[in-house]
């Protein structure tokens, strides 16, 4: 099968639960999929200083791995914890009682609290801090004490936040929104329904949230209403970017707002939302029923560099990232700005399959077999090579992989054709099936993978079969080394080479994969015939929540950790660096 076929393939999710001791693929409801379950008590999920911290009951505390498993942490607190904020490289605990404390890294204490009753909500700026709670309470930390602030109303109050001490909100029971300026806390509005919850990305992107699915938002100027479908009581706020965000509260109600501006409501699990953080760029989401759900957002969407609106191969290359189009352009990125080295519609070129250097010169080979060579300079040196693999190829080529040394074409019918470092030529058949991707890590090694689960290897002399463990359509691989490298195809198929061997491993989602890269063994990423992104982060496979259902069929991580896809009928589908 080749990878340019035109297939649309459905991907079945793969249900998986998670336990809280093992690691495994997570069970996904459209973006949000339910991680483990976690110690019975814990009521307030937080992230400070790239450390995942569980707080509860009489003070109880837990730290996080990435595969979610529980560590307890001895603490002085003693009453319940309802709220808490990263503060400088610690934390900021508030709850029952007016408990306020705080960690630094180091050590717990317990403050003097002002409040007397509980504290629901926290907000930390820099070395401030201020938390609200029940009976209109507000207190405010300077870095040295608490101190009351008037609120100048009675109801319970439920939620807290600001971009800046210069601007806050605070919302409560009986509509109540309030705002502090100037030092001062003043009454915006009450109404009638209940706000449980606020959180934004900036001054001017603020959400207050509340029963029967309520949510204004602040631009800066004014409130307004926003319609999100959602019937049941919302009470978190979890923002990724202006364009990027969640909301979330009873029975699992969630309502995702994505960079194409449109609004996605489900129902993940049965359980209250209770609390929510961004740990490492992926946000998290604890239920009452002990469980945490992974959402993996910030995935953006840009129109091809080139100016067609499909794309074709890519390379990362030190810092520079060169990407092509389903009609011959060639565009690079340097230093954050985009340069077109081969305009689109260049004649006989067609969608790029590959890229490779023969020294200072940039090669592309094209779909049809002809290729592109381009200097050092600009796009005035790109010099099209009419078929240069074979005049008397047949098919086409579906990938190419060339160092200085040595390169090879694969594509259908078991062929191959490869690079001496002078010129091409064709070799005698090793197997009678579509091959599909080629990647090396070195002139001596180099793997081939194709149709009914096909893997060759060059050791720099001659390709050999390799026991793929699996029987299905290889489409795609990625080597990270000698040693580790991962393989994939049809219906989710998945094989890793680690330990001398090939291994069939489960992915989160059945798809057909079309495209596969990474930095190393710790940062691979696979993309599907329809939008479905996982990506490995050593341990474990991740589905992404991709914000596009179109095929993705190249691939690319930047040193940085920048994931990137080029979309068949679309643009760049990029993921910042995490």
């Amino acid at each position: 099968m080749s990878r340019r076929a035109a297939l649309v393939l459905a991907g079945a999710l793969a249900l998986a639960q998670v336990g809280a001791a093992q690691a495994a693929p997570t069970l996904c409801v459209e973006v949000m999929c339910r991680g483990g379950a976690t110690p019975k008590g814990g009521r307030v999920l937080v992230s400070s200083a790239g450390t995942l911290w569980l707080l509860g009951k009489k003070g109880a505390a837990w730290t996080l791995d990435e595969e979610l498993v529980a560590s307890a942490v001895k603490t002085p607190l003693k009453k319940n914890v309802l709220a808490a904020a990263p503060l400088g490289g610690g934390l900021v605990v508030v709850g029952a009682g007016g408990l306020a404390a705080r960690w630094d890294g180091r050590l717990w204490t317990v403050d003097k609290s002002t409040a007397k009753k509980d504290l629901n909500a926290v907000v930390a700026l820099g070395e401030q801090a201020w938390a609200v709670g029940r009976g209109g309470s507000i207190v405010h930390f300077d870095g040295v004490r608490w101190a009351t602030e008037p609120s100048g109303v009675k109801v319970d109050l439920r939620g807290v936040w600001g971009a800046s001490d210069a601007q806050l909100w605070a919302v409560g029971d009986k509509g109540t929104l309030l705002e502090r300026s100037g030092g001062v806390w003043r009454v915006v509005q009450q109404g009638t329904i209940k706000l449980l919850g606020v959180g934004g990305s900036a001054a001017n992107d603020v959400y207050a949230v509340g029963e029967v699915g309520s949510v204004v938002r602040w631009d800066g100027r004014s409130w307004q209403n926003l319609p999100t479908g959602v019937a049941d009581d919302l009470q978190l706020v979890l923002t990724y970017s202006k364009q990027e965000f969640l909301l979330l509260g009873a029975a699992g109600a969630l309502a995702r707002h994505d960079v194409k501006d449109n609004w996605h409501t489900q129902s993940a699990g049965e359980g209250n939302f209770v609390s929510a953080t961004l740990h490492r760029g992926v946000g998290l989401a604890l239920a009452d029923d002990n469980r945490i759900w992974r959402h993996a957002g910030g995935w953006q969407v840009m129109a091809s560099p080139t100016g067609e609106s499909g794309m074709g191969a890519m390379r990362v290359e030190g810092d520079d990232l060169i990407v092509t189009d389903e009609d011959g352009g060639i565009a690079r990125r340097r230093a954050g700005s985009w340069e077109v080295l081969l305009k689109t519609g260049t004649p006989r070129l067609g969608t790029i399959s590959g890229m490779g250097r023969k020294g200072q010169t940039l090669v592309a080979v094209g779909y049809g077999g002809n290729a592109v060579h381009i200097g050092p300079t600009a796009a005035s040196n790109a010099k099209v090579v009419a078929r240069p693999l074979s005049a008397k190829r047949e098919n086409r080529v579906n990938a190419m992989w060339m160092t200085d040394g040595v390169g090879f074409a694969v594509g259908g019918y078991g062929e191959i054709s490869q690079w001496d470092g002078k010129t091409w030529k064709e070799l005698p058949k090793i197997v009678d099936v579509d091959l599909n991707d080629v990647q090396g890590v070195a002139a001596d090694a180099i793997w081939v993978v194709g149709d009914d689960g096909t893997i060759l290897f060059w050791d720099g002399k001659a390709f050999s079969k390799q026991d793929s463990g699996v029987k299905d359509d290889l489409e795609v691989i990625y080597a990270a080394s000698r040693e580790w490298a991962v393989a994939a195809g049809s219906w989710g198929i998945a094989t890793m080479w680690a330990q001398g061997q090939w291994g069939k491993i489960e992915v989160p989602t059945s798809a057909l994969w079309r495209a596969a890269c990474g930095r190393d063994a710790g940062l691979v990423a696979l993309g599907g015939n329809s939008g479905e992104i996982v990506v490995w982060n050593g341990k474990r496979w991740q589905l992404e929540a991709s914000p596009t259902s179109g095929a993705l069929i190249s691939c690319a991580v930047t040193p940085s950790g920048e994931l990137l896809f080029g979309e068949q009928q679309g643009g760049l589908v990029f993921h910042t660096p995490r």
